[in-house]
């Protein structure tokens, strides 16, 4: 017997009889034909597919059409000891006693400004309390302005009122003013005294209330508002500067494209190009200089609706110098301005709405705050952060969008982190 074999054996169709052969044939063809049509369905299908990925794309990875975050910096919040702003109080803080002395019998002719006119229309006496606007908002600061050399009566410099005062006559006209400009807790304060002497009638007569007289109304003035801010009130005149012994300027002030590291740059904004900013300066002072620099960068990512979106991220610093026009100028015109920077943004004053986060940070400069909300300038929240090193003041903002169509914002931690991060690499280059 011979053995069993599982091998396969070739049939011969001619070896069989004809019905089977038949059969097998029939056979045969039908299965070629099933393979040629279910080839040629797989190669349209495969066609179908290809056609329908270049028309429709699904959208690379992530990694390379989003922005990815680098290593941020926790952020390190601290105790606001920034004092409230102060504000004027709703009776100007000017006493009856010192009305009766200085605008007898006058009325008042808008808030915290009172006007007299006696003696037979021969006696014009003026008083006005207000808030430093302008010019007068930084004059206290430095004797050395424009006025102090331009004007016939050289401003003074006063101590014991407030933190930093000064006063100032001058004539126009018929009438002479005295005028005392006082900084406390960052806001600045004026008292104007102003008035003539002598028939109106004939200007050749009229004198202008004297230099003595004016001063001496004004400074009494501004001592008692001074009272009721809860501010140093007794002025004397002082002809060295204050604070002359405080720190010095910064020597070396960079550029702000130079401040903030590659790998930083790569973690919040990649592939972003800088480009020199036109960021609003962060102080009045006169001599100030303003530099900035702006990270943006946006992407377009594929979206299966076949509308991309666009991804966006911008970082920008903005470095405010204030230089020493007389010694400590810079580091004290600084410090207020950054008192009424930090005042502001906090919501003091309800001059602007309160951002949705605000804290005072640690690790930067002599002091420094955080914050998130609206823009005034720009669409969007941004991640903001303001500090001080002596006499230079420094902002950096942070913002992103994940997609702009939708208005979807980076999470707000990110942002702030971010900004954070960034900031601290400003500070490093701000050593002194």
């Amino acid at each position: 017997m011979a053995p069993h074999r599982s091998e396969a054996v070739e049939v011969n169709a001619r070896s069989l009889p004809r019905e089977l052969a038949r059969a097998y044939g029939r056979r045969l063809r039908t299965d070629v034909r099933t393979r040629l049509v279910t080839g040629l369905a797989a190669i349209i299908v495969a066609v179908i597919a290809v056609a329908v990925a270049a028309m429709w794309p699904s959208g690379p990875e992530e990694s390379e059409t989003s922005f990815k975050t680098g290593k941020l910096a926790a952020l390190r919040t601290a105790p606001d000891r920034v004092p409230k702003q102060p504000a004027i109080p709703k009776d100007c803080g000017v006493p009856q006693e010192t009305l009766k002395a200085l605008v007898r019998g006058s009325s008042t002719t808008d808030a915290c400004s009172w006007y007299a006119l006696t003696g037979g229309n021969s006696k014009e006496r003026s008083l006005k309390i207000g808030r430093g606007t302008g010019y007068f908002k930084r004059f206290p600061t430095s004797l050395r302005g424009p006025l102090a050399t331009l004007s016939p009566h050289p401003p003074r410099r006063l101590s014991g009122l407030g933190d930093e005062a000064m006063a100032y006559y001058s004539v126009s006209g018929m009438e002479g003013t005295g005028l005392v400009v006082f900084q406390f807790r960052g806001e600045t304060f004026t008292a104007a005294y102003e008035g003539w002497d002598g028939p109106p009638a004939d200007p050749a007569k009229v004198e202008p209330l004297p230099e003595k007289d004016a001063l001496a109304g004004a400074m009494r003035a501004a001592a008692d508002l001074a009272t009721a801010l809860g501010a140093p009130s007794r002025p004397v005149e002082q002809d060295t500067p204050a604070q002359a012994g405080g720190p010095a300027a910064l020597k070396r002030v960079p550029k702000p494209c130079d401040t903030v590291r590659e790998d930083t740059i790569d973690g919040l904004a990649a592939g972003a190009v800088p480009q020199r900013g036109t960021e609003a300066s962060l102080s009045d002072a006169f001599g100030a200089t303003t530099d900035s620099c702006v990270w943006g960068a946006s992407r377009y990512v594929p979206e299966r609706d076949r509308t991309p979106h666009e991804e966006t991220r911008r970082l920008a610093v903005t470095i405010t110098s204030i230089p020493d026009r007389e010694p400590g100028f810079g580091v004290r015109a600084a410090r207020t301005d950054y008192l009424a920077l930090h005042q502001g943004a906090r919501g003091d004053g309800a001059t602007v709405p309160a951002p949705e986060m605000f804290s005072a940070v640690a690790g930067l400069g002599e002091e420094a705050w955080i914050s998130y909300g609206k823009l005034a300038v720009l669409p969007g929240k941004a991640a903001t952060v303001t500090f001080r090193v002596r006499n230079v003041l420094v902002r950096v903002t942070y913002m992103g969008s994940m997609n702009i169509r939708t208005d979807k914002l980076i999470p707000r931690d990110q942002a702030l982190r971010g900004v954070y991060t960034a900031a601290l690499d400003v500070a490093e280059e701000l050593q002194p």
